[in-house]
């Protein structure tokens, strides 16, 4: 069980699930706070940390609907 938690925390992080694998990281520690891969668990953690804080600093990208197309000069 232990392995396989700190695993799925880590398939989250690559699938941009940052929030969920900070979440998942932090369970982690609580549960296993001995775990010789604990230090694996914290740097998860940070990471997805990191990139929560990145998206909250990026401007949203416009969505098609809201962006203006001018016409092509010919």
């Amino acid at each position: 069980a232990e392995p396989s938690l700190l695993k799925k925390g880590v398939a989250q992080f690559y699938r941009k699930r940052y929030v969920e694998a900070k979440e998942i990281a932090e369970r982690f520690m609580e549960r296993y706070p001995n775990s010789p891969v604990r230090s694996d668990a914290e740097k998860l953690r940070a990471d997805a940390a990191e990139k929560i804080l990145e998206m909250n600093r990026k401007p949203a990208a416009p969505t098609p609907s809201t962006t203006t197309q001018r016409p092509v000069d010919q």
